[in-house]
């Protein structure tokens, strides 16, 4: 059987951690962006800042797709890389061992 939280990061070429770290990448410059257009729909005179308006989002996404991510990291991944460091790698070590020693 196969393992749901390492399947879909296999087959775009990630582990899981890395998988995970792009995905909240993500997940946080979008909910920026909510944000930041909510005040925008209220306030039209305000434009969306931190570079959440659609040209530079649209941009960043399609610069972390997951064929992007494989040539390069998007720089979302790699900021978290850097918040966790050296700990990214012991975790993706511990995964591996887990699974070659009898985790699914």
């Amino acid at each position: 059987m196969k393992n749901p939280f390492t399947q879909h990061p296999q087959e775009v070429g990630e582990t899981y951690f890395q998988h995970m770290c792009a995905a909240l990448g993500i997940t946080g410059r979008l909910a920026l962006a909510t944000h930041c257009h909510l005040i925008h729909a209220v306030f039209p005179f305000i434009h969306p800042p931190l570079g959440t308006d659609l040209e530079n989002l649209i941009k960043e996404l399609k610069e972390c797709l997951p064929k992007e991510r494989a040539k390069k990291e998007c720089h979302l991944d790699e900021a978290l890389n850097n918040l966790v460091g050296d700990e990214l790698e012991e975790y993706e070590e511990a995964i591996d061992l887990y699974t070659t020693y009898g985790g699914d």
